[in-house]
């Protein structure tokens, strides 16, 4: 392809499965491309030196779950668009919902088509264990689980979207990996202790992945009020965190 376009070193991106592709090209010719960007694509599948977690302990990974489709949601494809769009804050093409789910002869949205799943598509990709060339990953919304979260006003859906989940290393004992849902667990109720205007930018940076200067036009404080608010609230949750060891 390279060729035929007569490309000379492009940078390459890619999303989602295509991280793999995107890791083979590099592994097999790093000589004719000049970077990678992973969209949302940098799993396990794409690169896996055996230290982080493996694609079958993120996958099971689970937050609040979003409401179902209902009745009208389903009245046909356009609506179901609505709904992604109501509940993620985004939404996906007609054609990609149409692979997705099945419909009746009226156009109705009926249930999802049957789905191979992860393990099959995977199953005898290569590993690949080293990226041999300049690569940054990015992920779409990397600090949200989903507007119906972001509005939602259950106190139970907002402690399980608040609570960070932990993936264990593969090697991890059992043990070390109750010390891990116990210390994220910790952390979120030391949050609880803080003054509620250093939580309440600890949430916005780290939470929402707001920047200094977003944080100040959100809140109202200047941005050097914000980064004294940020140091002074991390400062405190580490201590707060040596104290307990």
């Amino acid at each position: 392809m390279l060729d035929a376009l007569k490309l000379s070193g492009p940078v390459l991106a890619g999303h989602s499965i295509a991280g793999e592709e995107l890791s083979s090209i590099a592994n097999r010719h790093a000589d004719r491309v000049a970077g990678l960007v992973y969209l949302e694509a940098a799993y396990p599948y794409a690169f896996d030196n055996g230290s982080g977690p493996s694609m079958e302990q993120i996958q099971k990974l689970s937050g609040p779950q979003p409401p179902p489709p209902n009745d009208s949601d389903l009245a046909s494809f356009n609506a179901l668009q609505k709904y992604y769009l109501r509940v993620l804050g985004f939404t996906y093409p007609v054609g990609e919902l149409r692979q997705q789910w099945n419909c009746d002869a009226h156009g109705r949205v009926t249930k999802h088509r049957d789905f191979p799943g992860y393990a099959t598509i995977l199953s005898g990709m290569k590993k690949y264990t080293t990226i041999t060339v300049p690569a940054v990953a990015i992920c779409a919304i990397p600090h949200s689980q989903g507007k119906w979260v972001d509005d939602s006003t259950d106190p139970k859906t907002r402690q399980a979207a608040d609570l960070p989940p932990t993936v264990p290393c593969r090697s991890a004992a059992p043990a070390k990996q109750i010390e891990d849902r116990d210390l994220a667990a910790r952390i979120v109720s030391m949050l609880d202790e803080l003054p509620e205007n250093q939580r309440a930018v600890i949430k916005l940076k780290f939470q929402k992945g707001m920047s200094y200067k977003e944080i100040s036009k959100k809140t109202g404080l200047s941005v050097s009020n914000v980064g004294f608010l940020i140091h002074t609230a991390i400062k405190t949750l580490r201590g707060a965190l040596e104290d307990h060891e």
